[in-house]
């Protein structure tokens, strides 16, 4: 399984040189940041989806956990999470078998707003609103939530008494998650208590993570590791687990980057373009392995973490650095020039599957969808 962050193909997304003490937000290093990407998951093909974050700091974190459908990144579950020093969460995202959808099923202890039901949290299609030119949804089925990707931001460092407490672990069991989320919130949790506004400080990174796609009848598990990035925010971000924010479109507008060995940093015109110009790639190369003798197959997946806020109804044609027709029946496209060699360096290999993509032919383009399996 391959995976890859490309935020656009053909535009460069304009910026200006900057020169700032405030840091700027950068790729991280060492897999470790206040914002990770895990590039996909799905339950299709007898696959769960086996997901994990680590705290690494010492101080108790607030994060908004989301997950994206694949077809055009719209969220189809979301909660805030609040992860305890050095604390661990886990949970898995298998196939509803009354639905047909996604469930996330948890034995994590860790506090979460809201609680995750101990039959697990169905995935929604209440986000699912794309409508054609005569106003009809074009598509709402539980099948677009069976696969995507998965994003966690970083809200903030608890400074609350009552969030610190009662988060906290004492004998793998947290000692009062409902004296911590009654400092916060309403009953219903759609309403932030004052003591909220100075709940948190800024976020300070320190989050990493996996995904496991295992599949135990055929004995088949790809690890994938999630893409971190630090100094995403500069400020607290927390919100009630109803809200839709934060969201990347919040994050801050300054970048820095490396490329063939030079530094750049630029100020963009928004966040989302700061967050894509850090994943944006011209092009991306992989080998590949074909062998029907032995079964082997190459799969590549092209996940758009940033996409979201730059794609239109169907007909309107996105903002750059995306050049897709909006979102239609086939889900918002991209496409991409594609060359095929073989060992030998023969283009003419014969037809290809790169996964969901069959190009046409003559083989000039792959069209490119959200985290598609």
């Amino acid at each position: 399984m391959f995976q890859h962050y490309l935020a656009g193909i053909w535009a460069v997304v304009g910026a200006v040189a900057i020169a700032s003490a405030q840091p700027a937000m950068s790729l991280s290093t060492e897999g470790r940041g206040s914002v990770l990407h895990y590039p996909y998951y799905t339950v299709n093909g007898g696959f769960d989806s086996l997901v994990s974050v680590v705290n690494t700091k010492s101080k108790t974190k607030a994060v908004r956990v989301r997950f994206l459908e694949y077809k055009n990144a719209r969220s189809v579950f979301e909660f805030n999470l609040f992860l305890s020093p050095f604390d661990v969460w886990t949970g898995v995202v298998t196939r509803n078998a009354a639905t047909g959808g996604a469930v996330l099923r948890t034995r994590d202890l860790s506090c979460t707003a809201p609680s995750i039901k101990s039959a697990g949290q169905s995935f929604t299609t209440s986000n699912l609103r794309e409508r054609d030119a005569d106003g009809i949804i074009i598509d709402e089925s539980l099948a677009r939530t069976s696969q995507g990707f998965i994003e966690l931001i970083e809200m903030g460092e608890a400074t609350n008494v009552d969030v610190v407490y009662g988060t906290t672990h004492a004998n793998g069991v947290p000692l009062g998650c409902s004296r911590a989320l009654n400092a916060l919130y309403d009953s219903t949790l759609t309403t932030l208590t004052p003591a909220a506004a100075t709940a948190f400080s800024a976020p300070t990174g320190g989050l990493t993570g996996t995904v496991s796609l295992i599949n135990v009848a055929q004995g088949v598990d790809f690890s994938l590791d999630a893409v971190a990035l630090d100094n995403v925010f500069l400020t607290p971000q927390h919100n009630v687990p109803t809200s839709t924010k934060p969201t990347i479109i919040d994050a801050q507008r300054k970048a820095v980057w490396i490329h063939e060995g030079d530094i750049y940093s630029a100020e963009f015109d928004s966040g989302q373009d700061a967050v894509s110009a850090l994943y944006m790639r011209a092009s991306v190369t992989n080998e590949w392995t074909i062998d029907p003798a032995i079964g082997a197959r190459t799969d590549l997946v092209f996940t758009f973490p940033t996409k979201a806020p730059y794609s239109y109804e169907c007909g309107v044609v996105a903002d750059r650095p995306f050049m897709n027709s909006g979102f239609c029946e086939t889900g918002a496209q991209e496409r991409s020039p594609l060359n095929s060699y073989d060992r030998e360096e023969r283009t003419d290999v014969g037809r290809i599957q790169f996964g969901f993509a069959f190009p046409p032919d003559p083989w000039e383009f792959l069209t490119l969808r959200h985290a598609a399996s």
